[in-house]
């Protein structure tokens, strides 16, 4: 039987919260994991050393590339150093991986 379409009410009081509490979810039982609280606010712990270390080997692997293929530069051998700085920055791409400039998949590098 389908519901009749109209606005929902969000309410504590209204309509949707009566229909909640008749079909029994106004005291669910929600899912909770088995871990103690103690150990989940340690495992939840906010810490800045990967993000730095990553981006730190990421920096340090562009100035690299970069350092090759200058060494190389005008002989066949600075292509493979070229390459992986040429398909970052070839296109911006949004989140999906798509151009966003046009908004068609970018298949230049890969």
């Amino acid at each position: 039987m389908a519901m009749a379409a109209g606005k929902r009410d969000y309410s504590l009081v209204g309509r949707d919260a009566q229909a909640a509490i008749a079909n029994g979810l106004s005291a669910a039982e929600w899912y909770h994991t088995d871990i103690p609280r103690k150990q989940m606010k340690e495992l939840m712990k906010r810490e800045d050393g990967p993000a730095i270390r990553d981006t730190a080997i990421w920096l340090g692997s562009m100035l690299v590339f970069a350092g090759l293929g200058i060494y190389f530069w005008g002989s066949l051998w600075a292509i493979p150093f070229s390459s992986p700085t040429a398909c970052s920055t070839a296109r911006p791409l949004t989140v999906a991986g798509t151009s966003a400039a046009t908004g068609r998949p970018s298949r230049r590098c890969g």
